[in-house]
């Protein structure tokens, strides 16, 4: 069983946009703000990606 899970992000030209990362419906990352803090979750900084450190039912959902 693997220790964590990596979702990684693949950006190419943003223009004058900002990336963001959603849990379900809440925002957790726009750009370098964190908007919303959940235990176990973590942005990766190299690839703009996140890493779910903690694997629990209470972070199951859907990332995009």
């Amino acid at each position: 069983m693997p220790k964590y899970v990596s979702l990684p992000c693949e950006i190419k030209d943003l223009g004058e946009h900002a990336f963001m990362w959603k849990f379900n419906t809440k925002f957790l990352y726009v750009g370098n703000l964190t908007i919303l803090q959940l235990n176990g979750v973590e942005k990766d900084m190299m690839s703009n990606g996140i890493i779910i450190r903690r694997l629990t039912n209470n972070l199951t959902g859907i990332y995009r």
